[in-house]
C-alpha cells in the first residue's frame, strides 16, 4: 500500500493511475484496449477483447502482488478474480488497483477508485449472420456504457484513435468551491465585533446566534481543504470569503484559491462589518470570475470520501439539493427562535405567499449546490427581504438563509433543481459521549460523502477536551497536507 506523504495522490491522480497500470500490462502483452471514463464514477473503464483475454491474464497476474482485485463489492486474489472473469465475462464486475494509505497505514483510496476490466464478446452487426471463422465486425460490452453497449471492431484499433463525442450524462462544465470563514482570535476582528454589539444594544435574536461558538475556529478549514483536494478532483476553484482576514497556513495560489474579502462582494459598503452569516452568504454569486456552478461549504465541513460531480449537478446543469428529516418548527417566527428556525420560517412565509405552495424540510448542513444566475434570479425576485438579510449586522429573526434553503425550495418549485440524496453524519460536539463515538466509527468505516462537524458552547469545562477530540480525528481521518498549505 503507498504511503508516502510526499505523493501528490487525490481521487483523480489514483484512479487514472489504476488505468495507467492495467493499460501499460496490456499493452506491453500486445493487447490494444479501449479505455473511456465512468461518467457515474471517478473511475476509468478499460475495454478488452475476448479472444485477447488469455494474453490479457497472463500480463495482469504478472502485477501482482502490487495490483488488488474486487469483486462484487469484494476484495479477491487477482488470480482468483481473473479465473472468474474468464469464466464468466459477461457477468463477472472486476475492478483493478493499487491500494493508497495514509502515512499511519490506514486504507484511503482502494476499490472505489479501481479500474474496471471489462471483456466485449464479439458480436454481429445489424443484418449480419456470424459465419464460421469470420473475423467479428462487432463487439458487445457485458453491460451498457456511457457510449452504448454495441461497437464497431474499429474501436479496437491502435492506429485510429477513438474520440467519441461526450455522452449525455457527461458533467463538463467547470465547478467551483466557495468557503466561507472566520477566525475569531483575530483581536481587531473581536474589537469589532463588541463595539458593533455595544452599538447595537440589545438583539432581539436567540444567544446561540451570537454566541462564540457561531464564530469559533478549531482549524476546520485546513482539513476541510485537505479533504476536497482529496476527494473532489473536479473542483476548478478555490473562493475564501473573510474579514480581510488569512489563516497564516494558507497558500493564495490565484491559479487554485483566491481570498475574498467581503468588502468585495457586499452590494452596500455601509453594512460592514457583518458578523452574520446570513449576510454573507447572501453576497456569494457576486464573487467576480465565480463559475456559475459551485459548491458553497462552511469551513466545518469534510468530505469524507471520494465524490462525483454527478452527486451535486445533473449534466443539463440543475442542481441537486439534500433535504434533512429535521422539519421546519411550526408557527411564526419568534425572538427566541435559533436562527436556523427563524431564517427557515421566513422563507416558508415567503415560498406560501409567492407560489401557494408550503415547505417543510430543513436542509442538510453539508456541501450546497448552486448556480449563480439562480442566487440573482431569487435576489431579483425578493429584493427587500435580501436587502434585509443583507442590513443585518448579526442574525435577526427577519433574516432569510438565501443560499442554504430559500434558493433550494425556490429552485425546486420553479423546476430548476432535484433532490439527491447525500451519505452524510452530522457531528454535534456538545454530545461529548456521542461524538467520541461517531469519530470512533466514521474513521473505521470512512464511508459518508460529507461530515459537518457542528461546534456549540460546551462550557470553558470541556474545551480543552473538545478541542483535542476535534483535533485527533481530522488529523487521523486527513493527515496529509494539502497543496494548499505551507511547507
Amino acid at each position: 500500500m503507498t504511503t508516502d506523504a510526499q505523493e501528490r495522490f487525490t481521487a483523480g491522480t489514483v484512479a487514472t493511475r489504476n488505468a495507467d497500470l492495467v493499460g501499460a500490462a496490456l499493452a506491453q502483452a500486445g493487447v490494444d484496449p479501449v479505455r473511456f471514463a465512468d461518467t457515474s464514477s471517478l473511475r476509468e473503464i478499460v475495454a478488452i477483447r475476448q479472444e485477447d483475454l488469455p494474453r490479457a491474464r497472463e500480463a495482469l497476474t504478472s502485477l501482482e502482488p502490487g495490483l488488488a482485485a474486487e469483486r462484487a463489492g469484494a476484495a479477491v486474489s487477482l488470480g482468483e478474480g481473473l479465473a472468474a472473469l474468464e469464466r464468466d465475462p459477461s457477468g463477472t464486475v472486476l475492478r483493478l488497483y493499487r491500494p493508497v494509505g495514509d502515512p499511519t497505514g490506514n486504507l484511503v483510496l482502494g476499490g472505489d477508485l479501481g479500474c474496471e476490466l471489462q471483456v466485449w464478446a464479439p458480436y454481429p452487426g445489424p443484418g449480419e449472420a456470424a459465419g464460421p471463422g469470420a473475423a467479428p465486425t462487432h463487439y458487445q460490452a457485458p453491460r451498457p456504457t456511457p457510449y452504448g453497449r454495441w461497437f464497431a471492431a474499429g474501436v479496437f484499433d491502435p492506429g485510429v484513435p477513438w474520440t467519441p463525442p461526450a455522452p449525455v450524462d457527461a458533467v463538463d462544465f467547470p465547478i467551483d468551491v466557495v468557503y466561507t470563514w472566520v477566525d475569531d482570535t483575530d483581536p481587531t476582528w473581536a474589537a469589532q465585533r463588541d463595539a458593533a454589539m455595544r452599538e447595537a444594544g440589545r438583539l432581539p435574536v436567540h444567544a446561540s446566534s451570537v454566541g462564540a461558538a457561531r464564530y469559533r475556529n478549531r482549524d476546520e478549514l485546513r482539513y476541510s481543504l485537505r479533504s476536497l483536494e482529496l476527494f473532489a478532483p473536479f473542483v476548478r476553484h478555490v473562493f475564501l470569503v473573510t474579514a480581510d482576514q488569512v489563516p497564516d497556513w494558507l497558500v493564495a495560489d490565484p491559479d487554485r484559491l483566491t481570498v475574498v474579502p467581503h468588502r468585495d462582494i457586499f452590494a452596500d459598503p455601509a453594512n460592514l462589518p457583518t458578523f452574520n452569516s446570513h449576510s454573507i452568504e447572501a453576497h456569494l454569486h457576486r464573487i467576480e470570475g465565480l463559475a456559475e456552478h459551485y459548491l458553497y461549504l462552511n469551513d466545518d465541513v469534510i468530505f469524507g470520501r471520494p465524490v462525483h460531480p454527478r452527486l451535486f449537478f445533473e449534466p443539463n446543469g440543475l442542481h441537486r439539493f439534500f433535504l434533512s428529516r429535521a422539519q421546519i418548527p411550526y408557527g411564526p417566527t419568534r425572538e427566541d427562535d435559533i436562527g436556523i428556525d427563524a431564517a427557515a420560517k421566513n422563507g416558508r412565509r415567503l415560498l406560501e405567499e409567492a407560489f401557494g405552495r408550503r415547505v417543510t424540510q430543513k436542509f442538510k448542513h453539508g456541501p450546497h449546490a448552486q448556480r449563480r444566475s439562480l442566487l440573482a434570479e431569487v435576489e431579483q425576485r425578493f429584493p427587500e427581504q435580501v436587502r434585509a438579510t443583507a442590513a443585518s449586522r448579526f442574525r435577526h429573526p427577519d433574516d432569510y438563509s438565501v443560499p442554504a434553503s430559500l434558493a433550494h425550495h425556490y429552485a425546486y418549485l420553479q423546476g430548476l433543481a432535484l433532490p439527491g440524496e447525500l451519505r452524510y453524519d452530522y457531528i454535534h460536539l456538545a454530545d461529548l459521549e456521542r461524538t467520541e463515538q461517531r469519530f470512533a466509527a466514521l474513521l473505521a468505516e470512512r464511508d459518508r460523502d460529507a461530515v459537518c462537524i457542528n461546534d456549540s458552547d460546551v462550557g470553558p469545562e470541556a474545551e480543552a477536551r473538545v478541542d483535542e477530540l476535534v483535533h485527533d480525528f481530522l488529523e487521523r481521518y486527513l493527515p496529509v497536507p494539502s497543496s494548499f498549505e505551507r511547507a
